[in-house]
C-alpha cells in the first residue's frame, strides 16, 4: 500500500490536472451583433448551446464494421453517440486482407457513411504491426524480396485511398516493445519470413534477446512515416505503443525512439500511449511523469487503447486494494480520464472497447452483451457530457450589442429567437489558439 505521502502526493497530481482544464480545454468568446447598416444590437436574448468537441473522446466502431450481421446496430450507434465522437477503424492486416489481392475496404463504408452524418472523427488502426495479428498468414509464403513491395503498397493505398474519410492514423504499432522480445517466450517470425529493409529491427527481422539499438529499429517506423505522408500530408501520424506508463525502461526507449525520429525530420505528429496493464490499478504518478516526459518532445499525445475489465479479479499494483468489479472499474476509470483530460498535451482519449459482446478482454466493456449500460459507462458519460461540456445558457446583449462566454472548445449554435417568425441561427466554433471574436449581423 502506498505511504501517506506517496497518497498526498497522488492527491496533488489529481488536483493538478483538475486545477488545468480551464486553462487547457476553455477559451473566451466574444460576439458581437449588429444591424445591416452597422448599428449595435442590443438587448438581445442569445441562446448558446455547445454543438461538438473538439477534444476526442473515443471508442472502437469494429462491431460495425467486422461482423457480416452485427448485432443490434442500431443501438451500438446510439450507446456510441451518447458519449464518443471518435471511432476507431480495424484495418489489421490479418482481416482487412485475409485473401491476397482481396483486401475488403466496403467494409468499412457504412460505418464511415454514418460517421460523417454525426459528426465523429473516424482513425485507423494500425497500418505496420510487426505481431501474429498483423502479418497475414498468406505473407509467409510470398517470393522473396516481395514483401517491401507488398507492404508498401498497403500502407500507400489505405492511406490515400481513404484519405477523403481517415484523417488519423496509429501508421506503427508497438514498435518498442516488438524490437526486444525474448525468443524464448514469444514465437520468432525469422524462420518463415524474409528480411527486408522495411522491417529490420523487428521480430520479422529475427532481433531476439538483445535490445536493437534505437537508430536501427527506427528505421522501418520512418520508412512507414514516410510512406503515410506521401499518400496524405494532411493526416494525422502516430507511433503507438503500450507499457510506457508501467515500464521505465519502455518509456525510456519510447522517448529515445521519438528523438531519434524527430532528429532524422520523420513526419510524426502524435504519440500513441496505450494504458492497459490488466488489473493493475495505476497510480497518478505513474501517469504523470510519463506525460510530463512526453512533453519535452513537444508532440500531441494520444491515449490510445485505455480498458480494465470488470470481472472478479484481485486489484494489483498497490494503489489501491480490493477486488475488480463494475464499480471499481467505473472509479478506476474516471480518476484515469481526469488526469489525461487534465494534462494539456492530451488531446484524445480511447477506450478499448464499448461493449462485453466484442470486448478483447472479457468484461471489459462500458457496457454489457446486451448494451446494457454499466457504471464505467455512466461515470463517464456525466464527465464527458456533463462536467466536460458547456452548459446550455441565454445572454443579452449589452449596449455595444455584445455577449462574453466561456466554454469548453468546440463548435456552438447561438439562437436568436423571434416569436411567430423562423428563429436566428449562428454558428460558431471557440477554437483553441484563435482569437475567437466574431461580429455577426442580424435582421432581426
Amino acid at each position: 500500500m502506498p505511504t501517506q505521502h506517496e497518497i498526498r502526493q497522488g492527491e496533488q497530481i489529481l488536483e493538478q490536472a483538475a486545477a488545468n482544464i480551464g486553462p487547457a480545454r476553455t477559451g473566451h468568446a466574444q460576439i458581437r451583433f449588429q444591424a445591416p447598416d452597422g448599428r449595435p444590437l442590443a438587448g438581445l436574448d442569445v441562446d448558446i448551446v455547445q454543438t461538438s468537441q473538439d477534444f476526442l473522446f473515443g471508442n472502437l466502431a469494429f462491431d460495425l464494421v467486422w461482423p457480416d450481421a452485427p448485432y443490434q446496430p442500431e443501438l451500438f450507434k446510439q450507446r456510441f453517440l451518447e458519449l464518443f465522437n471518435l471511432a476507431i477503424f480495424p484495418f489489421y492486416w490479418t482481416m482487412y486482407e485475409r485473401t491476397p489481392g482481396r483486401p475488403e475496404w466496403q467494409r468499412a463504408l457504412p460505418a464511415l457513411a454514418w460517421c460523417r452524418a454525426n459528426g465523429i472523427t473516424p482513425k485507423g488502426h494500425p497500418l505496420v504491426w510487426p505481431y501474429n495479428a498483423g502479418v497475414p498468414e498468406w505473407l509467409y509464403d510470398m517470393p522473396e524480396g516481395s514483401v517491401d513491395a507488398l507492404l508498401e503498397a498497403r500502407v500507400l493505398s489505405l492511406v490515400r485511398g481513404f484519405s477523403e474519410e481517415i484523417n488519423i492514423w496509429d501508421v506503427t504499432n508497438e514498435a518498442v516493445n516488438h524490437i526486444s522480445w525474448d525468443e524464448a517466450t514469444h514465437p520468432s517470425f525469422r524462420e518463415r519470413y524474409h528480411e527486408t529493409a522495411l522491417w529490420r529491427g523487428t521480430p520479422v527481422a529475427g532481433a531476439f534477446k538483445r535490445e536493437i539499438p534505437i537508430p536501427e529499429a527506427a528505421d522501418w517506423v520512418e520508412r512507414s512515416l514516410r510512406l503515410a505522408y506521401a499518400a496524405n500530408p494532411r493526416a494525422t501520424l502516430i507511433v503507438n505503443d503500450y507499457n510506457q506508463e508501467i515500464d521505465p525502461n519502455v518509456r525510456r526507449r519510447f522517448y529515445d525512439l521519438i528523438l531519434e525520429l524527430q532528429a532524422r525530420g520523420a513526419p510524426i505528429s502524435g504519440i500513441g500511449l496505450q494504458v492497459h496493464p490488466i488489473n493493475h490499478w495505476l497510480w497518478p504518478q505513474q501517469i504523470w511523469e510519463t506525460l510530463e516526459m512526453y512533453t519535452e518532445l513537444d508532440l500531441p499525445v494520444h491515449i490510445t487503447e485505455l480498458h480494465q475489465p470488470s470481472l472478479p479479479h484481485p486489484i494489483e499494483g498497490g494503489w489501491r486494494e480490493g477486488e475488480w468489479g463494475e464499480q471499481a472499474q467505473a472509479e478506476y476509470l474516471e480518476q484515469l480520464y481526469r488526469l489525461f483530460f487534465g494534462h494539456p498535451s492530451v488531446v484524445s482519449i480511447n477506450a478499448w472497447g464499448l461493449s462485453d459482446r466484442n470486448s478483447w478482454l472479457e468484461g471489459a466493456g462500458l457496457i454489457d452483451a446486451e448494451y446494457r449500460p454499466k457504471p464505467a459507462y455512466e461515470a463517464l458519460k456525466k464527465l464527458i457530457k456533463g462536467e466536460w461540456k458547456t452548459d446550455p445558457t441565454q445572454v443579452v446583449t449589452d449596449d455595444r450589442g455584445e455577449i462574453r462566454f466561456t466554454g469548453f472548445y468546440g463548435t456552438y449554435e447561438l439562437t436568436i429567437r423571434r416569436p411567430g417568425r423562423q428563429h436566428l441561427v449562428y454558428p460558431v466554433h471557440l477554437a483553441k489558439n484563435q482569437r475567437n471574436e466574431w461580429t455577426l449581423t442580424s435582421h432581426v
